[in-house]
Parts: C-alpha cells; sequence; structure tokens
C-alpha cells in the first residue's frame, strides 16, 4: 500500500487514470499499486514522482506506511 502517494494524489486532485497516461499504464494498474496488490517499480516511481511531485521526498510518497508530511520541500 502506497498511502503517502495516494495522500498527495488526492490534494492535487489527480486520479489514477490522470497518472497512468502519462507512464504509459492503466489506471487500473497504479490504482494496483496504491492498494499494495502489486510492487511499484522503481523506473514507473521516479516518474510519477519526477512528473506530479518534484518537491516531495522519494522515500515519502514511496513508503508503505503512513508518514506525517512534516518536511520541508526539496529545491
Amino acid at each position: 500500500m502506497l498511502p503517502n502517494l495516494k495522500a498527495e494524489m488526492m490534494r492535487q486532485n489527480l486520479t489514477c487514470k490522470i497518472v497512468g497516461a502519462e507512464i504509459g499504464k492503466k489506471s487500473e494498474w497504479i490504482e494496483n499499486r496504491i492498494q499494495g496488490k502489486a510492487t511499484m517499480p522503481v523506473g514507473e516511481a521516479l516518474k510519477i514522482r519526477k512528473k506530479f511531485f518534484p518537491k516531495l521526498p522519494f522515500e515519502y510518497l514511496f513508503s508503505n506506511e503512513v508518514i506525517l508530511p512534516n518536511f520541508k520541500e526539496e529545491n
């Protein structure tokens, strides 16, 4: 499960369809990774971070545990 990625997507009103389209995957593919039904390949995770969340730490976005976003944005 990727709860932090899901939360950040919600904050930016991003759907799995939007994110999936950007990396060439179907919305179901993204949903399965967020729900923990399958693992997120590092390459796809890097694409998602670069396109939608470049200022957020990778470790935060793709953690399997809920992390409160009390960090400073990267420059």
